[in-house]
């Protein structure tokens, strides 16, 4: 039986590499409360002219690079704030970000739209729905705004997750998607990720 659509973002979550090698590690970062937005899991994030981490914005997306995703988050004393209370990390607060860094990683994220195979290839941006939950998960999810260009969208959709159900899978509204980031900071700017650009 097909699994229905719903809408649940909730970020990015790793769920691959382009090497096939699968074992993803973070980075730790001190936010030293500069952080001007509050941090979730889930969320992609950049580097300021500061050096700290900052949740990445829709509308700021043109010519950010992005370092990778928030896994874990961490108080000003290194305790993990996802254990039996979890939280986000609210904004100006001091603490820690474990953020995947690896710019080859695929990432599993929902969509709002149908994304089916005439999407696989094209570009997109993000989205947030809410402000995320209580429980200090992401609300970002992608954006229907798919163009064969990368300018001004820094995900590129490479597959339809494997979490769902063949039946549903492709073309459904809000099903789960994978991307990686190819607006990346460690692999230089403007520099796509193994992946030549298209036009449709």
């Amino acid at each position: 039986m097909p699994v229905p659509p719903y809408n649940n973002p909730r970020g990015f979550t790793p769920s691959g590499h382009l090497t096939g090698n699968f074992s993803p590690s973070m980075r730790r970062r001190r936010t030293n409360g500069r952080n001007l937005r509050t941090l979730r899991v889930g969320d992609p994030v950049y580097l300021d002219a500061n050096g700290d981490v900052q949740r990445a914005l829709v509308a700021t997306a043109v010519g950010q690079q992005w370092i990778g995703v928030i896994g874990m988050l961490f108080n000003e004393n290194g305790r993990p704030l996802q254990g039996a209370l979890p939280s986000a990390l609210a904004a100006s607060t001091v603490g820690f970000a474990g953020v995947y860094e690896d710019p080859f990683i695929i990432y599993t994220v929902h969509s709002s739209a149908a994304v089916g195979d005439a999407t696989v290839g094209l570009f997109a941006n993000i989205a947030y729905q809410n402000t995320g939950t209580a429980a200090g998960i992401s609300s970002c999810s992608l954006a229907d705004d798919f163009t064969a260009t990368s300018i001004g969208h820094p995900l590129k959709v490479i597959g339809v997750s494997r979490n769902l159900l063949e039946e549903n899978a492709s073309g459904t509204a809000r099903n789960d998607v994978e991307v990686i980031i190819t607006q990346h900071k460690w692999l230089g700017r403007g520099r796509a990720i193994l992946v030549e650009e298209h036009a449709a």
